[in-house]
């Protein structure tokens, strides 16, 4: 009789945990960006538990986007530069950066442009013009994704929203012992940034209530 009470007991803890469920909430920001004129910050909604009744289990940021800019590059040194001296494509990254929030996150994608070297004659002392520069136009996509990790979902729960601060920027190879410059007449991102948070619901007070039935059914049986 004692298994028999100690089995339905255990049932009704079973019941209780199968009633949890993954979901998924997912926002999504709309983002248009010319570096030239404006700030860029992302705002994002916190995860809201509902007083405890939902449980955070996983958190991805995400990136869907274009961008393009132009720039020109100059040969600053007194002495030509070969083309084969010296690689101009430049790698662009999408960087985000928690502004309260003490979390870190890497870059969430990141594209690299093969780009065409050229010679160049020494410079010339004369600004944006010459053959001691040439101008390149890029236009690249940056698609990526980034998890977070388990022990930083703490700085994701809440009834607020997370600042971050979007960063990216061309980095550009040049050859040891030569001075060179970069001027960028464009820089321009746009897409989508998306938040999604995984959760599955707590089981209701109601169930732990029935459990604590159980119990007592349980001890007045064994008296």
């Amino acid at each position: 009789m004692h298994l028999k009470q100690i089995s339905a007991c255990a049932a009704i803890v079973t019941a209780a945990a199968g009633a949890a469920s993954g979901q998924t909430i997912s926002q999504a920001v709309n983002y248009d960006w010319d570096y030239q004129g404006e700030e860029t910050f992302l705002t994002i909604a916190q995860f809201d538990d509902m007083g405890g009744t939902r449980e955070l289990t996983g958190v991805r940021l995400s990136v869907d986007g274009t961008y393009s800019f132009s720039f020109v590059f100059h040969n600053a040194d007194s002495n030509a530069l070969p083309a084969f001296a010296y690689d101009p494509s430049p790698t662009v990254g999408a960087n985000l950066n928690p502004l309260n929030a003490s979390l870190f996150l890497g870059p969430i994608a990141q594209d690299t442009q093969k780009l065409e070297s050229v010679d160049l004659t020494a410079n010339d002392g004369v600004a944006d013009s010459g053959p001691d520069q040439q101008f390149y136009a890029v236009d690249g996509t940056l698609i990526g994704t980034v998890d977070i990790g388990a022990g930083s979902f703490g700085e994701f729960v809440g009834n607020g929203s997370l600042l971050f601060e979007y960063s990216s920027f061309p980095l550009v190879n040049l050859p040891k012992g030569w001075f060179a410059g970069i001027n960028f007449d464009t820089h321009v991102h746009s897409g989508v940034f998306t938040v999604e948070y995984d959760y599955v619901t707590v089981p209701a007070p109601m169930s732990a209530g029935l459990l604590g039935v159980g119990v007592l059914a349980l001890t007045r049986r064994r008296r």
